[in-house]
């Protein structure tokens, strides 16, 4: 079963939802499912502006009490005064978990929440590792993707050497519910 999740609620009702289901979870294991990486002939001219965006979407397998989470993550490099990336980077991660508590007591929601929350950031480092590495088998500088912020802190001016922006994109959130049916013998 498929189902649309509104996600129009604030911030902090997201969070909370979430740490709801992420007090029931053991990560199982990560794996990268997709990935890419391109360069035009000028990424190594000028410096650059990166902006990086993710997604996350959630499937749960309600027989064997497992969450999967695919998180996505695109990074696109920008030369100065250009508008087309002279580098683009992409990955996709599987994480499972192991989810000890029963599906029905939470709302679609918080599965989501917890998927845009724990999910990306327990890819982040993966997803850290894949660019660095990425960037050096192109022939250009390692590029370190900052950690993963849930919230900027107060008062944070401090603005890396290489400019990194997260792009969020607003993309419809789905929660797909699987479970095997039960053959009569």
């Amino acid at each position: 079963m498929e189902k649309e999740i509104s996600t129009s609620m604030s911030k902090k009702d997201s969070i909370a939802l979430g740490l709801k289901i992420s007090d029931k979870v053991q990560v199982k294991d990560v794996r990268i499912i997709e990935s890419s990486f391109k360069q035009t002939p000028k990424a190594n001219i000028g410096s650059k502006s990166v902006e990086i965006d993710n997604t996350a979407n959630v499937e749960l397998d309600t027989d064997n009490n497992v969450i999967f989470v695919i998180a996505e993550f695109n990074l696109e490099g920008f030369v100065e005064k250009n508008t087309s990336p002279v580098v683009s980077i992409h990955a996709s991660f599987l994480l499972i978990y192991d989810f000890n508590d029963e599906f029905e007591k939470y709302p679609d929601e918080a599965f989501k929440a917890f998927a845009e929350m724990n999910g990306v950031f327990n890819a982040w480092p993966y997803w850290r590792e894949f660019v660095q590495n990425a960037t050096v088998r192109m022939g250009l500088p390692a590029l370190t993707i900052p950690v993963f912020r849930l919230f900027e802190p107060k008062g944070s001016e401090h603005v890396p050497k290489k400019v990194v922006k997260k792009k969020k994109t607003k993309k419809k959130a789905t929660v797909k519910k699987t479970a095997k049916k039960k053959k009569s013998v």
